[in-house]
């Protein structure tokens, strides 16, 4: 058999490359870690080159590790208040964050240290007539410094909300 591949964007080892990404929460599990019970959200990149693309992002439900939890909440646009709240994982499937995905290394079981990429940030983005931008830019007037400072993937003709992923 004989065919032809383009692996021009294709990551190593099936890793979202490091950069930034827009992408839409698409799946949500809950599942027993050593210490505490954690939510594995499914993340899929909605515009750009890796469209398409899953990561995952956890957020551990340890006392100590919910301020993860908040933040990733905050950056899918939800109000969270300091209190005590319920959570219902479903109003929190089909919004869209920003990630920032950055090189890492793992030991694995028989103690190799194996490259991966890893979620090192997460931000609210909204849609300009420039494209995507982290929320907190985009009451900044998109001028020449701005407009540079953009990320790749942001670009005008792409809406996530219409894109079925």
């Amino acid at each position: 058999m004989k065919f032809k591949a383009d692996f021009t964007n294709v990551s190593e080892g099936g890793f979202l490359p490091a950069g930034e990404y827009v992408c839409k929460v698409t799946k949500a599990e809950l599942k027993q870690g050593n210490a505490a019970k954690y939510i594995s959200w499914e993340l899929t990149v909605g515009v750009g080159n890796q469209k398409g693309s899953k990561t995952y992002y956890i957020t551990s439900l340890s006392v100590k590790a919910l301020f993860k939890l908040r933040e990733f909440m905050i950056a899918c646009g939800l109000n969270v208040p300091k209190a005590v709240v319920d959570i219902d994982t479903d109003n929190i499937l089909g919004r869209v964050v920003g990630i920032k995905v950055v090189p890492g290394t793992y030991v694995d079981k028989e103690g190799n240290t194996k490259n991966k990429t890893e979620i090192s940030d997460v931000y609210e983005v909204v849609k300009t007539d420039k494209g995507w931008v982290k929320a907190s830019q985009a009451n900044v007037d998109l001028d020449a410094s701005a407009e540079s400072a953009a990320p790749p993937w942001a670009t005008p003709d792409e809406d996530i909300t219409e894109i079925e992923i």
